[in-house]
C-alpha cells in the first residue's frame, strides 16, 4: 500500500541516518553478505553499540546494506544478544561543543603553524585565556 511505502522509506532514511553506510563499510570494510549467523550476530552488536541503535535498526540495517545475508533478517531481528540491556550511548559533543573529531584538527593545524593559538581557541569555543588542550605547561 502507499502508506507501507512511504513507512519503509521512512525507516530506511532514518537507518541511514542512525547507521550510516561509510561508517559501517569503515568498520566491516571486507563484509558481503554474511552469512555465518555467529558472525553476522556480532556485527550487529558490534553496530548498535559503536552507533547507539536499537537492535532491529541495526539488524534491517546491516540485511538492506547486503553486509550481512537478507536471509538471516528475520533471524537476527528476533535473536539480540543475551547480554541483557545494553544502554544507547552517543558519541556527540554536549550541546554548544564542537565535534569530537574538531579538536585533532585543529589541534593538527595549530602544531603545524597553520592557525594561530586564538584562531584554535576560536575554532574550540575556548575562553581566550583558557589554554589549548594538547599544549603542556
Amino acid at each position: 500500500s502507499k502508506e507501507s511505502r512511504a513507512e519503509k522509506r521512512a525507516r530506511a532514511f532514518a537507518a541511514e541516518m542512525l547507521l550510516p553506510k561509510e561508517g559501517l563499510q569503515r568498520m566491516f570494510p571486507s563484509a558481503r553478505a554474511i552469512s555465518d549467523r555467529a558472525a553476522a550476530s556480532d556485527m550487529v552488536e558490534k553496530a548498535r553499540g559503536h552507533f547507539g541503535t536499537p537492535h532491529e535498526i541495526a539488524a534491517n540495517h546491516l540485511a538492506n546494506l547486503g553486509l550481512v545475508a537478507s536471509e538471516l533478517r528475520e533471524w537476527l531481528v528476533a535473536n539480540k544478544a543475551k547480554g541483557g540491556k545494553a544502554s544507547i550511548g552517543t558519541n556527540l559533543p554536549r550541546a554548544g561543543e564542537p565535534s569530537y573529531l574538531l579538536r585533532p584538527l585543529v589541534a593538527r593545524a595549530h602544531d603545524q603553524g597553520e592557525i594561530t593559538d586564538g584562531e584554535a581557541r576560536h575554532a574550540l569555543r575556548l575562553d581566550t585565556v583558557e589554554p589549548l588542550p594538547w599544549v603542556s605547561g
